[in-house]
């Protein structure tokens, strides 16, 4: 199980470093990263997660399990964030939402969706698209 991951993280590493180092070598000029995340953010993933979604079967998108424990388990982490900052650390009710939310928002969007397709396939994906319309509805607002 340790290479399964050990391989599935090594080649995101690996296209981590490459991306830094290009831009530290001044191989893509700062002004063309902003694009690039611009079309992924804009493009790239909203189309992907459509395609995901699209092509489901609907008890795979409707998994009543999954989708509570996740929000459960996501909202739960925001809550214990929010009570620390705010009773442990003192700080005032925004501060506190605003650290709560940094510190349980998920990375499932970027980093979930390079180390979930090597590790379990593309029908991982799904709990990405779940993920993310869980986090759009409730945790955002």
């Amino acid at each position: 199980m340790f290479l399964t991951i050990l391989n599935s993280l090594i080649p995101v590493a690996f296209v981590i470093f490459l991306g830094w180092l290009a831009g530290y070598k001044g191989f893509i000029d700062k002004s063309h990263s902003k694009s690039f995340a611009t079309y992924v953010m804009n493009f790239s993933f909203p189309c992907l997660l459509f395609v995901i979604t699209a092509t489901s079967k609907p008890a795979d998108l409707f998994d009543s399990e999954f989708i509570i424990a996740f929000t459960l388990a996501l909202m739960g982490m925001y809550l214990i964030a929010l009570l620390i900052h705010r009773y442990l650390l003192g700080r005032n009710i925004q501060q506190a939402g605003q650290a709560a939310f940094v510190c349980s928002f998920p990375d499932m969007a970027f980093m979930g969706i390079p180390i979930f397709l090597e590790l379990l396939g593309s029908k991982s994906l799904i709990s990405i698209a779940i993920g993310n319309i869980i986090t759009s509805l409730l945790m955002i607002p």
